[in-house]
C-alpha cells in the first residue's frame, strides 16, 4: 500500500510524493496534497500503467490522470 510522504527541509522546500495510483478512479489525496502547498512533486512507482515504449500509447495512458480535478489543480500553482 502507498501512501503520501510529507518531507519539511527547512522552511523552504515542501517536497510531495505519491504512487499507486489509478487515473481512472475518483483520486481524493489532491486536495491533501495541494493543501500541503508542495513546492515540488514527485511520482514514485505506478503513476500510470503502460508498459510501452510507444509514446501514443503512452500519452493515451495518461489521458485519464489530466482530466482528475485535484491533479489539474495541482498543475495549476
Amino acid at each position: 500500500m502507498c501512501q503520501m510522504l510529507t518531507v519539511r527541509l527547512g522552511l523552504v522546500v515542501v517536497p510531495q510524493a505519491r504512487c499507486c495510483g489509478k487515473p481512472d478512479k475518483p483520486q481524493p489525496i489532491w486536495d491533501a496534497v495541494i493543501e500541503t502547498k508542495p513546492e515540488h512533486f514527485v511520482f514514485l512507482g505506478d503513476d500510470i500503467y503502460a508498459d510501452t515504449g510507444d509514446m501514443d500509447v503512452m500519452k493515451a495512458k495518461y489521458a485519464p490522470l489530466g482530466k482528475q480535478p485535484g491533479y489539474i489543480k495541482l498543475k495549476a500553482r
